[in-house]
């Protein structure tokens, strides 16, 4: 046995060194802190440091890649009793394997194996096609999303014939969004709740903690799989892509459970009451096709997306689930013949419309994006119209080794927003300093969608040294 792994480790090495090969990383440091208005003043929200490698070998038309990073967070790591956890409980350490494939590029067709990253779509921070990959919900920062999503394990095919280009994939692995669970994460204590208030005479019911132990994943089997294609056609005009995609959800479905216990009345008599509420979660199938199409236009570009989603599911809210099974158990004095919705299924259609404009050394972009539902969403966890706009500007300075930006989204339904500026100025080639800020503000009715963030709004300072 030692010798054929001998052997094989040799016609390994062998083969690689004849093999070009590329190897370059880097790393960074984030430093975040609350701005002195929101709850956490001037606590840190923030405190990463990653080290990142990418390492190709490739020989004619074949190529091997891998792409990962190592991460310690610092804020994980000062548990309560304010002591270092390097081991087990709050994971402090933790790896990232982005990408990891094997590629063969043939003169007209191609394949890759492994895991591998790929955005769909024309839209800048905003989703509309781009469904293939999911995202990190553990983190967020801004504006900036661009790092937030993580690779699939998947076979791709890509054929090309001049101007026409196709890529089919198979996923046979479910791959879901990394959810905020830890204990030690802000955006736990920030977005999962801890009690609800039912009022007099109930008063608050706790919710035992949200874990993974909660949520039931799809089975693990070949029918299991997901499947999708894109096709791209290349013209002196205009780009266009043709989307298609069968899976599940990259997010769990919220479901609320409400536990109960007896209360001896006196007099053999018994009354059934609310104790706790636990969350529970499960993935549903998805379907979508949409396309996108951008048109060179001097110094503008614009750009076109559009997704249709058939009776996709959709959570009914908690306050419906909660409050309809209270009301039938303090009316029935029991658990049994509840029946209410945990989903409902809908037709969506979401677009959007942008342009970019690059003139010197200025970009800029806006984009309005809309998501419909066909039917009404009573009792949903949304509204049946929302709409939202999105902008950015940069401008280079000093040789481009100064960069300044400015970017934000307008939630229009609540008027809730979020700001993310930034000045990023390069030492050397290698070595780079940001200094930004970022701002959630809830609308004046609503908090929204991005409101709920307003107390990790703060400052941002980050180094990053690349080789």
């Amino acid at each position: 046995m030692k010798k054929l792994v001998s052997l094989l480790a040799a016609l390994a090495l062998g083969t690689f060194s004849f093999a070009e090969a590329e190897f370059s990383g880097g790393i960074s440091t984030v430093l975040g802190m609350a701005f002195p208005y929101t709850k956490n003043a001037w606590n840190f929200v923030q405190g990463l440091t990653t080290l990142d490698g990418k390492v190709s070998f490739w020989q004619g038309s074949s190529r091997l890649y891998a792409d990962g990073s190592l991460s310690f967070d610092a804020l994980k790591a000062a548990s309560s009793e304010k002591k270092l956890d390097f081991v087990s409980g709050i994971h402090s350490f933790s790896g990232k394997l982005k990408e990891a494939y094997f590629d063969y590029d043939g003169s007209w067709w191609g394949l890759r194996v492994g895991r591998q990253l790929e955005t769909w779509g024309a839209a800048d921070s905003l989703s509309v096609t781009n469904v293939l990959c999911p995202k990190d919900l553990t983190s967020i920062s801004g504006t900036d999303v661009s790092e937030n999503y993580i690779g699939i394990d998947a076979v791709k095919l890509n054929f090309t014939a001049g101007f026409f280009s196709a890529n089919l994939y198979w996923i046979p692995f479910f791959t879901p969004s990394p959810l905020p669970l830890d204990s030690g994460n802000v955006l736990n204590r920030l977005l999962m709740p801890k009690t609800v208030e039912l009022g007099s005479p109930l008063g608050s019911i706790p919710i035992n903690p949200f874990s993974n132990e909660n949520i039931e994943m799809p089975e693990l089997s070949l029918k299991s799989g997901e499947y999708a294609i894109k096709a791209a056609f290349y013209t002196k005009f205009a780009d266009f892509s043709l989307y298609g995609f069968y899976g599940w959800e990259d997010s769990p479905l919220s479901q609320y459970e409400v536990k109960v216990k007896e209360i001896d009345m006196g007099g053999g008599v018994k009354k059934t009451v609310p104790k706790a509420i636990s969350m529970h979660g499960s993935y549903q199938r998805m379907a979508m096709v949409g396309f996108d199409t951008s048109v060179p236009l001097g110094d503008f570009v614009l750009r076109l997306e559009g997704a249709y989603f058939p009776e996709r599911y959709f959570a009914t809210s908690p306050d419906y689930q909660i409050k309809t099974q209270i009301v039938h158990i303090l009316t029935t004095n029991s658990v049994s013949g509840l029946k209410y919705d945990l989903f409902q299924k809908r037709h969506q259609l979401v677009s959007l419309f942008g342009f970019d404009w690059i003139k010197g050394d200025w970009a800029v972009t806006a984009q309005y994006y809309a998501d419909v539902l066909l039917g009404n969403a009573e009792n949903l966890d949304r509204n049946v119209f929302s709409h939202k706009t999105s902008f950015s500007a940069s401008y280079s300075m000093l040789g481009g080794t100064l960069s300044l930006s400015l970017s934000g989204i307008v939630g229009l339904n609540d008027l809730d927003l979020v700001v993310d500026t930034s000045a990023k100025y390069s030492l050397t080639d290698q070595i780079k300093l940001m200094l930004g800020a970022y701002v959630f503000s809830p609308g004046p009715k609503s908090d929204g969608t991005y409101g709920k963030y307003k107390d990790i709004s703060g400052l941002v300072i980050k180094g990053e040294f690349n080789f």
